[in-house]
Parts: structure tokens; C-alpha cells; sequence
């Protein structure tokens, strides 16, 4: 062979050495999409960290600092959380997967591809032709898919139609967990909450929840309970709905609230809790003239009494809540105030939860009460933001029971007493000096 020969096949083999090795970087980033995508902007490397990568519109997940490997080809939990990738390493998102399953728009897992149909869009419909006929089968649906719950938030749409009683309680945990959802109705006048029993622990709602809860319509009669028997014991004081099971962010829009046996609503605000209620109605329509002369808290016009709305603050946990009601109707048949905003006297714990409430263009009435209201304390930390106007008893804003207002007097002008006693000594000795 020539020495022109022996040179250009030595050429030949680095050239093919340098397409093999080429073609190997290549098979390489296409086995890793991220590091494909590095390759482009001439770094391997650059931006890559162990977890969550994100490379144009599409995420991967490395398994180190290095790019060099990814989560790929099937189910992968993290965090807790159910992800399918695809061979190449790209999470799959809002879409069905090869094995029939259903994944969001984050790509966290939903459920079988047969589930509900608004399930990639995080929608559960509750009615005759939806996804489940009562609010409850859609709630302790999501208690097996609330699975990054913070982060995930679901809606439960509910057509027209009466549906019976629904809890938030987990029925998974079997806790009353906050949950992360919204309930939200077409229409308030014809989607119907409703129970029939009166009794006190089966209200049309018990709800401890993080979301929005608006056009719905929740009723709470005694049509189904046995005659009463004038018994002290008797239980019959359902709330249309009661919120007494831990800290909540929510907000009720555009819903009405009725109990012919009790308040619209009963609420035990804890602290940290945010609730409002923005152009909604409470209707209190019990009888009072039934209370029981030897145990008014046994009885259930005892609750009657409370008004229309009662928001109690004694809650466990010392703390700041927050109340808002916003261009609300307030109406009692038979109370002696419609709205009662309370701080009892601490019986769950010494570190008492105070409130902050916000009140504007409200309308209070009843047919006893007229506008009066009733917000209470007993000690330190119920206040009335200034913010509040435009109601129709702004001039009964703060009503402090007649006894703790004298104690609170009495009290002052003891301190106030004591001062001056100590002052006095000290006075006439500089009276002298001079």
C-alpha cells in the first residue's frame, strides 16, 4: 500500500470513530430527553438538579445532580404522588396513559380511565346524569384522590335536584380533616340541600373545608322525626349547616340557609380560620314558645333563641380567626336577636381564639327582634374592623351583656381606685418638700 493509501484509510477510520461516538452521544440524549434538550444549548449540564426539570413545556425527573439519568418508562410515586413517564422520560400530563389511567394537568394520578369524565379537569358532576347521583358519593370519591390536597383543588358541580344530607368527614380517615375541594350548584333555587330529621348531629351539611361553597340551597326541618315529648333530652336542633370541626379557609357565595328548629348556621371558628359569607341568606323559623323550664340547653328551641347565624370563637387553639359577612340577609321568626356573635366563656382552652369580623351592607330582621344583633365578649379580642358600613344595624354594632358591662366597670373603677390610693402618698410628700 502507498503511503497516500495507508493515510487516507487512517482518515477514514477517524471519521468513522467520530460517527460512532456521534451517534452514541445522540442514542444518549434521546434516552434522556432533558439531556437532549442541554445538548442544544451546548451544556450537559447547565440547570440540571436532582428532581423535578423542567425542558421547554415539558417535565422530566432526574435521579441526580448529573442529567445523565431520569425517571422513564411507567409509574413512578413521589411524594407521595402517582406520575407515569413515558420510555424517552417525559411525564405524562391531562392525558390516558398506556395502562388506561387517567392523569391531571400536573400529571398526578386520577383514577381509572372509566372514572368520572371531568376527572383530567379535576370536575366531579353530582345529578341524575352526572358522574354520581348525591354530593356524598362525589366527596368520599376524593377522600382516595386528594392526593397533593394543598396543591389540587377539585370541584364537585352539582345539577338541579333535592339531594339528602352530605358530611365533609374523610371517609377514609374517618376524621373530620379540612378537605380541598369547591361544591358549587347551577342554580341556588333549584339545587337543594335538604334533611328532614331535626336532630342536632345530622344537619342538611356538617362541613369543614378549604375551597368555595356557592348557588346552593340547604334546608333543615323535623318533617321526618317522631311527635315531641317534651322531654329535656330531646335533641331536635339541627342547623341547616354546623362548621365545629377545626380551621378552614372558606368562602359561601350566593347560598341560603334555613332550620325551622335552630340557626341557618352554627359555627365554631377556630383559630387561623377565615370564614365568609358573601350575598347569602339565614333564616331561623323555630318556635320558642316550647322551652323546657328545667333545661333550656336540652331543649331544642334553646338554639332557636341564637338567631338566625351564631359564630361562636371558643375554640381549641389560641389564635386569630376572621369573619366576613358581605351584603347578607339575616332573618329570625321568634329569636330575640338574628345574628349572635359570641366569645363564651373558655370551656375548650385557656388560650382563647379571638376574631376580627367585618361586617357591610347587611340587613338584619325578625319578627321579635326586629334589627337586633347581638356580638358579645368576655374578654379581650373580639373587634369589629373599620371597614364595616352599610348595614341596617350599625347602631347596635357591639352589644355587651349588661352583667359582664358592669363587671367590666366595676373592675375599672377598682383599678382605677388602687392607683389613685398609691399615687396619693407621693403627692402629699412632694406637696410637703416644697
Amino acid at each position: 500500500m502507498t503511503d497516500k493509501g495507508a493515510k487516507d484509510q487512517k482518515n477514514i477510520l477517524r471519521k468513522g470513530w467520530r460517527i460512532a461516538l456521534a451517534a452514541a452521544v445522540l442514542s444518549l440524549c434521546l434516552a434522556y430527553p432533558a439531556m437532549a434538550e442541554m445538548q442544544k444549548e451546548g451544556s450537559p449540564s447547565s440547570g440540571v438538579s436532582a428532581g423535578w426539570n423542567k425542558s421547554g413545556d415539558r417535565w422530566w425527573y432526574a435521579a441526580d445532580d448529573t442529567g445523565t439519568d431520569c425517571l422513564k418508562d411507567g409509574w413512578h410515586t413521589i411524594d407521595g404522588a402517582m406520575y407515569c413517564f413515558d420510555r424517552e422520560g417525559w411525564l405524562l400530563e391531562n392525558t390516558v396513559t398506556p395502562d388506561d389511567k387517567l392523569v391531571g394537568e400536573d400529571g398526578v394520578f386520577l383514577g381509572d380511565a372509566g372514572a368520572p369524565a371531568g376527572m383530567a379537569q379535576r370536575l366531579i358532576v353530582v345529578g341524575e346524569d352526572g358522574d354520581f347521583p348525591t354530593i356524598q358519593g362525589a366527596i368520599d370519591y376524593l377522600a382516595y384522590h386528594e392526593l397533593d390536597r394543598r396543591k389540587n383543588t377539585w370541584t364537585i358541580r352539582v345539577l338541579p335536584g333535592t339531594y339528602p344530607r352530605f358530611t365533609t368527614k374523610n371517609a377514609k380517615t374517618g376524621f373530620h380533616d379540612p378537605r380541598y375541594f369547591s361544591i358549587e350548584g347551577t342554580d341556588r333555587e333549584q339545587c337543594i340541600i335538604k334533611d328532614g330529621s331535626g336532630e342536632y348531629l345530622t344537619p342538611a351539611a356538617d362541613i369543614c373545608l378549604n375551597g368555595t361553597v356557592k348557588n346552593l340551597q340547604f334546608i333543615a326541618t323535623h318533617e321526618a322525626a317522631p311527635p315531641l315529648m317534651n322531654r329535656a333530652d330531646d335533641s331536635r336542633k339541627a342547623y341547616a349547616v354546623h362548621m365545629d370541626f377545626g380551621t378552614q379557609v372558606l368562602t359561601f357565595e350566593n347560598c341560603s340557609f334555613t332550620s325551622y328548629q335552630a340557626p341557618g348556621v352554627g359555627a365554631g371558628i377556630s383559630a387561623g380560620e377565615q370564614l365568609t359569607f358573601r350575598n347569602c341568606e339565614f333564616k331561623s323559623l323555630g318556635d320558642v314558645s316550647r322551652f323546657s323550664p328545667n333545661n333550656l340547653r336540652n331543649d331544642y328551641t334553646w338554639l332557636t333563641e341564637c338567631g338566625a347565624l351564631y359564630v361562636h370563637s371558643d375554640m381549641p387553639g389560641g389564635g386569630l380567626a376572621l369573619l366576613r359577612l358581605e351584603n347578607c340577609s339575616i332573618y329570625s321568626k321568634n329569636a330575640s336577636k338574628s345574628l349572635w356573635i359570641s366569645q363564651p366563656d373558655g370551656f375548650w382552652d385557656p388560650e382563647k381564639t379571638t376574631m376580627q369580623v367585618t361586617l357591610i351592607g347587611n340587613t338584619a330582621s325578625g319578627d321579635r327582634a326586629g334589627d337586633k344583633i347581638e356580638i358579645e365578649h368576655k374578654w379581650p379580642g373580639m373587634d369589629i374592623m373599620p371597614e364595616s358600613t352599610g348595614n341596617s344595624f350599625d347602631s347596635q354594632l357591639w352589644t355587651v351583656p349588661a352583667e359582664t358591662a358592669a363587671a367590666e366597670t366595676a373592675a375599672a373603677t377598682e383599678t382605677e381606685t388602687a392607683a389613685a390610693t398609691e399615687t396619693a402618698p407621693a403627692e402629699t410628700a412632694a406637696a410637703g418638700a416644697f
